[in-house]
């Protein structure tokens, strides 16, 4: 049975919290709906989200994770390890910022976005260092993770794009009664990621980003 129990943020009262949410399509629809902008419900069975699975935003949340002391890639060669060190090191001024209020951790978030599918980052708007350094760790993520995080992130967009399509233009409705909101103009755009901030999942700006590997995260 699919219960709405957690609210991870509220763009009606302007205060933002948060908390794991034990069910992913629960997690999905109240953080879309909180972060609410102004426009008319149309056609929301085939347009509540986009799911995605992006190497550069997974390469650039996983990195901060091991800079706060995640586990890191295994099976690097010597040389490969020296570059992911420096990496790490790199981004341990990162890894003590907020993901969600910190305004320039959120405009790399959302530039990120637009290299998904892309080899290089040429025309993506972050700082010059922070753009060299991903590039470097790329080839290192590809051969030593990557595949395994893609994987897990389409399992999971499968596993829930059903229940959205089932579930989603009721329980969507029935939220945006209860808070007094509107649906976004376009379709929410949620990200998965191998790690995703502190509690596995946030919301900002109408782009929601969630773990694939968070249990917590997994249940339906």
């Amino acid at each position: 049975e699919l219960q709405l129990n957690q609210v991870v943020s509220c763009g009606v009262c302007n205060q933002t919290t948060m908390r794991p949410i034990p069910r992913r399509l629960t997690a999905v629809l109240v953080a879309a709906t909180i972060a609410s902008a102004s426009a008319l419900l149309t056609a929301q069975a085939k347009s509540l989200f986009t799911f995605h699975s992006n190497a550069w935003l997974n390469l650039h949340h996983y990195v901060r994770s091991v800079a706060r002391g995640g586990p890191g890639p295994s099976g690097l060669t010597a040389e490969e390890q020296k570059q992911w060190a420096a990496g790490v090191e790199f981004y341990k001024p990162y890894a003590a910022r907020d993901v969600l209020r910190d305004d320039g951790m959120v405009a790399i978030a959302s530039a990120l976005r637009a290299g998904e599918g892309k080899s290089n980052l040429e025309g993506i708007a972050i700082e010059p260092a922070l753009k060299s350094m991903l590039e470097r760790l790329m080839p290192i993520y590809r051969t030593h993770g990557w595949t395994e995080h893609d994987r897990a992130n389409r399992e999971w967009i499968a596993g829930v794009v059903p229940l959205v399509d089932r579930h989603g233009p009721a329980m969507s409705q029935a939220l945006l009664r209860t808070y007094g909101a509107t649906w976004p103009a376009e379709p929410m755009h949620v990200d998965l990621s191998v790690v995703a901030g502190p509690v596995g999942g946030f919301s900002v700006n109408n782009h929601i980003t969630i773990s694939s590997s968070d249990q917590s995260y997994r249940g339906y």
